[in-house]
């Protein structure tokens, strides 16, 4: 009972049948563990993309998060997001330039619209990615579903930021889902959290450092 999302967990558990999700209910702004720096003991890492639908729409992000050892807390790291506004060239050089920079040992999960162009999106998309890892998802449920065991993990304290321009957004758009104007972040994040539970460990020998020095996982 304890690892479903906290409405359900308020139903079942406590017996609150006029619980509902609203402000604060699935993505509490202090729910989240605070980190200055991504920790050494990394285990894998995923980089999850949710495409925006046009210029003038929603953003593309993508949602990068490491995972650590069992017992250790915070297991979960959401450790930068990358986000651009634009068509689908400008999406697809981001998305390739990133991967670039988070290095091989980064898992890329991109999402699959429903019909043949989402299809032939998400195949275009994973051959230029050759020599990435590459998980397709396509997401069927409904969001607050897909946000369950994410906001689980939020709601045990067991999900860490670490400090950046971007931890604001990301933080205010869950404290209002699912009423706010935005939930791309939470899209990506919710992706990024399903294939980093098994995601494998990277290969050592492609060891690379995040931003300013620090390991993005361990040997």
């Amino acid at each position: 009972l304890l690892a479903l999302d906290p409405v359900t967990r308020a139903q079942l558990l406590d017996g609150d049948w006029d619980a509902t999700v609203g402000e604060g209910r699935l993505f509490h702004r202090d729910w989240w563990a605070w980190l200055d720096a991504v920790p050494g003991d990394v285990e894998a890492t995923v980089r999850a993309w949710d495409f925006g639908a046009t210029t003038d729409g929603d953003p593309t992000r993508g949602v990068l998060l490491h995972r650590r050892p069992a017992g250790v807390t915070p297991r979960w790291v959401v450790a930068d997001i990358a986000t651009v506004r634009g068509p689908p060239h400008e999406v697809e050089a981001l998305v390739r330039a990133t991967a670039h920079r988070d290095g091989r040992g980064v898992v890329v999960s991109i999402p699959q619209d429903p019909g043949q162009a989402g299809l032939a999106q998400s195949q275009a998309l994973t051959a230029k990615l050759e020599g990435y890892r590459v998980e397709v998802r396509r997401p069927s449920a409904a969001k607050v579903v897909r946000w369950g065991p994410v906001s689980s993990q939020v709601y045990a304290r067991n999900v860490g930021l670490v400090r950046g321009p971007w931890t604001t957004g990301l933080v205010n758009e869950g404290h209002a889902a699912p009423d706010g104007p935005e939930d791309d972040q939470l899209d990506a994040l919710a992706d990024a959290y399903d294939v980093a539970l098994s995601a494998p460990s990277p290969d050592p020998d492609q060891h690379r450092t995040a931003r300013g020095g620090r390991p993005r996982w361990s040997r």
